[in-house]
């Protein structure tokens, strides 16, 4: 078969492929993607609600947390299914217990969230099929390819004999500088990698397109990957097919416009396209890696072949064994490769429910801003302005009556119908998506159901998103197998890698790629602190038989570290090893004495810790009757030394209240004489001041005067 016919037969089975701008997939990806961003439909009125409802970016929110603890957060993501005795032997330089098996398992997943952005590409992933029915992910071979070359100043002496040694280093330029410390070089280096990697990425869906009755990948007609690269890139790929390249006209194969990309974008205004650049050194063009099978040579062998091309220059075609392109469908369909996505499954309810809280709005609009009607015969323009305006306060001039000229309609209360659709259709939403509110903690009412209950609720919503979790898995099992196959197939020399905690050299040319890739998808309704009370269970039952049995090959002491280890990983810390570290391989626990032996020192200790316990007993008894004699003692002392100390108190009362009364008795005496010798005074004084008055009267009246005893007045003596 030449060029020619080749390129014709891809151009038409990419033209007809599902996924392709036109296609009712690519209509489909583009309303999902405008349904998650939330833009308008394109149906609004003026003046009238444009809210549009975001269920669809609600559920896949709610779905992606699940998905991304199922496939990054275990340790044991991947298993390797051992083919031969050996694969399950000790693996030389591995710690104590980790196979061959177990060994290609961990290199699997270091290649995979290591060596390449793991959690990225698994977020994306899933997203794409969540979404957009379809995500991709696209497992490569990178040989090794020099970097550009980079400027290295202060490098001494010995790291210039270290990058002269290093073979991955190309020393391009280099200048001497002396300083205080000696002597310095200026290196212009160039690093080509000693091995190369595999390369591993998400595919944008609008990039794949994929043959319409494909059941499987694996099994289709045609699949292929178009993206734009720049044309240096593709020259330094393929020298010879530089002039080609760089003759080349457009021969109508630019795809155009796709309005997936806009509607990845909807915050931007950009443009898509290739040859739009007139530097030569951002020239793009769409280069297609497309996988095909047909008949190529004519011996009547159906073959996949991978074929690179731009436009009508073939730039690779060979034969392969399977293709670089992994995909998933969240909800699949019997013998179809593209199912349903969370958006086809909520498109309606997001639709309805747009519709529906629209009509909530406006009617909850009119009914607190009601229409108003006007009689113009009554209500002049400066009344009509007023009232279109509906300022505070306003004043609205009419004619006559007000309540002739104007009249306000009442629009129903429709928000209780309203609300309880949107309830109805929350509640659709949930039984399409698997998300409810339960699953996200935010039902009000939880409080008041028991913790089963609630226990029962979650797994129920939970059991959807892990049948999207198990489907998922089948795709990365292929994308793990993918990457087995790479490096049994191209890493040609051993490679130093950390793995389980120290360094292993992994040398992939002994290995078989037909080893069974498994992927341990869990429970993806098991949050991290029921894992958690799980493995406690765990422990404390490898606890018990270690207690009972000592170190068995059931349960010996690296089994308990491993539990204790996965319990610290799911707490959140990343490194295990700080809290409990691992066993070295050499380490054997101390040999058990003989039973009899064993039961002999044991009586033998139980009779000499009984004669120490009576022993002490004793001691104690005597010590303790010493300690009552010292304390009655001590209390006799203490009480007589009381005894004194009150009575000398009550002496010393006593007398100072005797001192007391004598001196208030004593004070009440002389008070007592102070007065009586007052008195008697007065009563001299008036004595004499009555002698003084007789005498007075006598000398007046020249004979004793006296008054009469019977006078008007009374007696005198009296």
């Amino acid at each position: 078969m030449d060029d020619k016919t080749l390129v014709r037969i891809l151009q038409q089975e990419a033209a007809a492929a599902s996924s392709y701008q036109d296609s009712e997939l690519a209509k489909a990806q583009e309303e999902a993607m405008n349904r998650y961003f939330g833009r308008p439909y394109g149906d609004e009125a003026e003046n009238r609600s444009r809210v549009v409802s975001h269920d669809i970016e609600d559920a896949i929110n709610w779905i992606m947390p699940d998905l991304m603890r199922t496939f990054t957060a275990s340790e044991d993501l991947v298993s390797i299914k051992a083919l031969a005795p050996e694969d399950d032997a000790q693996y030389v330089g591995a710690p104590e217990g980790k196979s061959k098996a177990d060994v290609i398992a961990a290199y699997l997943c270091h290649i995979f969230f290591e060596d390449n952005r793991g959690a990225e590409n698994v977020h994306d992933f899933m997203f794409d099929g969540l979404l957009q029915r379809l995500g991709v992910l696209s497992i490569g071979w990178e040989d090794p390819e020099p970097g550009p070359p980079i400027l290295i100043e202060g490098v001494g002496e010995q790291q210039l004999v270290r990058y002269l040694q290093d073979p991955e280093y190309e020393i391009l330029g280099a200048e001497q500088e002396e300083t205080q410390g000696g002597l310095n070089f200026v290196l212009e280096v160039r690093r080509t990698p000693a091995m190369g990697r595999a390369h591993i990425e998400a595919v944008p869906p609008e990039e794949f397109a994929l043959h319409k009755t494909a059941k499987r990948i694996d099994g289709a007609k045609y699949h292929r990957r178009r993206r734009a690269k720049f044309l240096a890139e593709i020259i330094r790929q393929f020298p010879e097919k530089e002039f080609e390249l760089r003759d080349r006209k457009s021969k109508g194969d630019d795809p155009g416009y796709d309005a997936r990309l806009s509607a990845r974008y909807p915050d931007d205004n950009v443009t898509f396209g290739t040859d739009g650049e007139s530097d030569e050194g951002r020239r793009e063009v769409w280069l297609h890696e497309e996988y095909i099978r047909l008949d190529y040579d004519g011996d009547g062998i159906v073959e996949l072949r991978h074929i690179k091309r731009v436009d009508d220059i073939i730039l690779e075609n060979i034969a392969v064994q399977s293709s670089e392109f992994v995909c998933w469908t969240p909800s699949r369909v019997s013998h179809k490769a593209v199912g349903r996505s969370v958006a086809d499954m909520l498109a309606d309810i997001t639709k309805i429910r747009t519709v529906i809280t629209r009509r909530y709005l406006d009617g909850l609009s009119q009914t607190v801003t009601p229409r108003t009607y006007i009689d113009t015969n009554k209500v002049e323009q400066d009344g009509v302005d007023a009232i279109a305006d509906n300022d505070i306060g306003g004043v609205i001039p009419t004619k006559g009556n007000p309540r002739e000229a104007v009249y306000e309609t009442v629009t129903p209360d429709v928000s209780g119908p309203a609300l309880n659709a949107l309830e109805y259709f929350d509640a659709r939403g949930s039984e399409a998506s698997g998300v409810t509110k339960q699953s996200q903690g935010m039902d009000p009412q939880a409080m008041n159901k028991t913790a089963t209950g609630i226990d029962l609720l979650q797994a129920a919503a939970k059991v959807r998103i892990e049948l999207f979790a198990r489907w998922a898995g089948v795709a990365l099992e292929d994308a793990f197998k993918r990457i087995l196959q790479l490096v049994a197939a191209h890493q040609d020399k051993p490679r130093q890698v950390k793995l389980f905690g120290q360094w292993v050299d992994i040398d992939p040319r002994t290995w078989s790629d037909e080893m069974a890739v498994k992927i341990d998808i869990g429970s993806a309704g098991v949050s991290k602190q029921q894992r958690i009370a799980n493995l406690g269970l765990i422990a404390a039952k490898q606890e018990q038989v270690l207690m009972t049995a000592g170190p068995t090959p059931m349960v010996s002491l690296q089994h308990l570290r491993n539990t204790y280890a996965s319990m610290v990983s799911d707490m959140g810390f990343p490194d295990p090893t700080l809290y409990f570290g691992d066993i070295p391989q050499d380490w054997q626990p101390e040999p058990q004495p003989d039973p009899k032996m064993a039961e002999v020192q044991a009586k033998t200790q139980l009779e000499n810790a009984k004669a120490q316990h009576a022993a002490q007993m004793a001691e104690a008894k005597i010590f303790h009757d010493q300690q009552k004699a010292a304390s009655d003692l001590q209390i006799a002392r203490e009480k007589a030394a009381a005894e004194l100390q009150l009575a000398r108190e009550k002496a010393a009362e006593e007398a100072q209240l005797a001192r007391e009364r004598m001196a208030l008795e004593l004070q009440l005496a002389r008070e007592k004489q102070m007065m009586e010798a007052e008195l008697a005074e007065r009563d001299s004084q008036r004595r004499h001041e009555a002698a003084l008055v007789s005498a007075k009267a006598k000398g007046l009246n020249g004979s004793d005067a006296s008054l009469g005893s019977n006078r008007p007045g009374g007696s005198l003596a009296q």
